[in-house]
């Protein structure tokens, strides 16, 4: 049995990435985005870690390099942004943050898959919920 931390990136050739992606599906994988991956590795400085400014900076990269990721990667990485600024004392920095993610243009199910994130970020960030 591997360990949680453990990732399998399936490798076999395919003509037709469009056509091998639904096969990965129906095995389980799940294709995932760089931005996510970067929500991933930031979490692990910030919540397991406990270094937040590492979590901070390995986010704000991910951002300025996947600045085309899907919308809802988008806010979420937003969302964690606040969070981490808030455990920073940097308040400008919430808010810009929460401000940004508010502000992104979302279909109705991605609107309700990050509905809970943005609740729970507005509580965090004093005096704008």
């Amino acid at each position: 049995m591997g360990m949680a931390s453990e990732v399998t990136i399936p490798i076999l050739p395919c003509r037709d990435l469009d056509e091998a992606i639904p096969f990965y599906e129906a095995l389980g994988f799940e294709q995932t985005t760089g931005l996510a991956r970067v929500i991933d590795n930031a979490a692990r400085q910030g919540d397991a870690r406990g270094d937040d400014g590492a979590a901070l900076t390995v986010l704000e990269n991910g951002l300025a390099r996947f600045a085309d990721a899907p919308s809802v990667d988008r806010v979420r990485a937003l969302l964690y942004r606040a969070e981490l600024a808030v455990r920073l004392d940097d308040r400008a920095l919430a808010i810009a943050s929460l401000n940004e993610a508010r502000s992104v243009d979302l279909a109705g199910d991605e609107q309700s898959a990050v509905e809970a994130d943005l609740a729970h970020a507005a509580e965090l960030v004093p005096g704008l919920g």
